[in-house]
C-alpha cells in the first residue's frame, strides 16, 4: 500500500529539543530492553517511535493532578475517555486491546468494577503501559496483515496513526488523518505520525539498523 499523503518532517526535534532529548533518554534506559526482549529489533524501534511523542509531552506531576479524580470516576462509572501515563493511553484504548485477547488480563471471577480498577492500576505503571504497547503491536500486526507496505516507514506511519487516532480507523480515514496537525496539545502543531517518523529515523541511525 502506498500512502499518498507525503510526510514532510518539519523539525519537531528543533522545536522541542529538551523534551526530545529527555524522551529518548527515558525510552533508552527504561523501555528499549523490555521491548527488544518481546519484539524484533525493527518492531521494538517502531514501538518506541510510536509512543515517543507522548513521552516528550508527559509530566508525572501534571498527569497525577489531571487524572486523579478521573481514575476514580472510571472505576466507579466506567468513564474512560482520558489519557494516563508516559504513553498517554486511555482506559478505552486498553479495553479495546484486551477485547482482542481476553486471556491476557481477564479474570472472569471479578466484577466489572474490579476489572476497571485492575486496568487503571496497570495503566498507572510503566510495566503495565509497556504490556499494552506490546499488545498494540500484536494487534496492529494482525489488523494490517493484508496491507502491502512498500517500506518500513510506511508501516510505521500507518501504525502510529492507528495508535493516535484509534484502532477503528479505516485505510481511507488513516490517509485523511495524516493531514491533521493537532499534536501536541499546546504549542506548535505537528501531525502525530510525522513526529513518530522523525523519532524512527533517529532510532534507526542510533541503533544502526
Amino acid at each position: 500500500m502506498l500512502l499518498t499523503c507525503a510526510i514532510v518532517l518539519s523539525g519537531y526535534f528543533s522545536v522541542y529539543p529538551q523534551e526530545t532529548k529527555e524522551a529518548i533518554s527515558f525510552l533508552d534506559r527504561q523501555v528499549r530492553d523490555k521491548l527488544c526482549n518481546a519484539l524484533t529489533k525493527e518492531e521494538a524501534i517502531m514501538a518506541m517511535s510510536i509512543v515517543a511523542p507522548e513521552v516528550t509531552q508527559y509530566s508525572q506531576v501534571r498527569d497525577e493532578l489531571e487524572t486523579g479524580m478521573l481514575k476514580i470516576m472510571y472505576v466507579q462509572k466506567g468513564w474512560g475517555n482520558f489519557s494516563i501515563g508516559p504513553f498517554q493511553m486511555k482506559p478505552r484504548f486498553a479495553e479495546i486491546l484486551e477485547a482482542g485477547k481476553k486471556s491476557l488480563f481477564t479474570n472472569s471471577q471479578k466484577t466489572e468494577r474490579e476489572k476497571r480498577n485492575d486496568r487503571i492500576q496497570r495503566l498507572s505503571c510503566l510495566d503495565g503501559q509497556i504490556a499494552y504497547l506490546l499488545l498494540f503491536i500484536e494487534t496492529v500486526r494482525i489488523k494490517t496483515a493484508d496491507i502491502r507496505f512498500n517500506t518500513d516507514e510506511e508501516k510505521l506511519v500507518y501504525w502510529a496513526t492507528l495508535y493516535n487516532g484509534g484502532l477503528h480507523l479505516s485505510k481511507e480515514q488513516v490517509k485523511t488523518y495524516l493531514a491533521v496537525k493537532q499534536f501536541p496539545r499546546y504549542g506548535t502543531k505537528f501531525n502525530y505520525a510525522e513526529v513518530c517518523l522523525e523519532f524512527y529515523r533517529y532510532f534507526k541511525l542510533e541503533y544502526s539498523l
